[in-house]
């Protein structure tokens, strides 16, 4: 038995046999609609990006963090990485722009 990322257990799934987990509630076979709806616990686990309040009075620091957000999908599509739901990018989106607004 092993732990790894989702996106190895997809690349290859002939080799490997796929376990459901209990969440507390009830098993849960991984997929990229368990990860992002957190039903996939406790083996999914979220990426965040922190910057200090004061780091977006760089314009560098504002690009390079818009950038992630724009082309999120394209980055998690390369790194396979399970991508943000509609909601979780608009909320990334609102809190970029809060600490844009408010530096």
């Amino acid at each position: 038995m092993g732990y790894f990322g989702y996106s190895y257990y997809v690349e290859n799934k002939s080799r490997l046999k796929l376990l459901r987990i209990h969440n507390g509630t009830s098993c849960v076979a991984p997929s990229i609609a368990s990860v992002q709806a957190g039903t996939y616990k406790p083996l999914a686990r979220p990426l965040f990006i922190y910057a200090k309040k004061t780091s977006f009075n760089r314009g560098v620091v504002r690009a390079f963090i818009r950038y992630i957000i724009l082309n999120e999908r394209s980055i998690a599509r390369t790194a396979r990485f399970v991508a943000l739901t509609k909601r979780q990018l608009a909320k990334a989106k609102r809190q970029y722009n809060a600490a844009v607004n408010n530096r």
